[in-house]
């Protein structure tokens, strides 16, 4: 990276409809800690590096990730790179950093809290749709990732919010002592204005929620 050499890091081809694109240009995914658990590049543990098929002008997903900061929405950190194989240049990238736990601990001044993300299922019909679908916590797996491990109580706490949200006789009160309601409209807000897919309001996928 910008001339210095980083060994031993995982690197894998990603994406959906971004997959799909024409010539070999397909968007990357790198681990800087995938084979040195402490090997990080600028702080942090990894990037992804996406073609932005579909977004000729590459400024879309720029403009979205400074708005939200700017906004004071937790969201990655977007740039851009030239991305090299072999010495050979293989083309413009968005370059945009991983939601994990240094970005936990950017955000909101911890790492140990409960990180899910909302499933990947491209298509399929299986969505994080936040709806009831009984108390059983496994009847979510498929639904929500688990991104963090510690704690044993993660799913009990998803389900009690799902309840909430679904059976609470009153939820206009219930539902804030759960979720912080106010960065929740912000970012709901922000994807409607740039027409974000990766979201609930989008695709129903590739959205996160934290647990502090």
């Amino acid at each position: 990276v910008n001339g210095v050499l980083i060994d031993s890091v995982g690197v894998r081809l990603k994406g959906n409809s971004s997959y799909s694109h024409p010539n070999n240009k397909k968007s990357i995914r790198i681990s800087f800690d995938e084979y040195k658990e402490d090997e990080r590049w600028d702080g942090l543990k990894g990037v992804h590096l996406n073609n932005c098929w579909g977004d000729p002008t590459f400024i879309r997903e720029k403009f979205h990730l400074d708005f939200c900061r700017d906004a004071g929405i937790a969201a990655p950190r977007g740039n851009y790179a030239s991305v090299y194989i072999n010495n050979q240049l293989w083309g413009f990238y968005s370059l945009v950093e991983h939601v994990d736990k240094p970005f936990l601990s950017s955000r909101y001044g911890n790492n140990d809290g409960n990180l899910f993300k909302a499933v990947d299922a491209f298509g399929s019909s299986i969505i994080s749709d936040f709806r009831w679908y009984g108390s059983t916590p496994s009847l979510y797996y498929n639904r929500y990732e688990l991104k963090t491990e510690e704690s044993l109580t993660a799913w009990d706490d998803l389900v009690r919010t799902l309840d909430t949200l679904n059976n609470s006789t009153n939820t206009l009160t219930s539902l804030p002592t759960q979720v912080n309601l106010s960065n929740l409209y912000k970012a709901i807000a922000a994807d409607n204005l740039f027409a974000n897919l990766d979201s609930y309001i989008g695709g129903g996928r590739n959205f996160y929620f934290y647990y502090l």
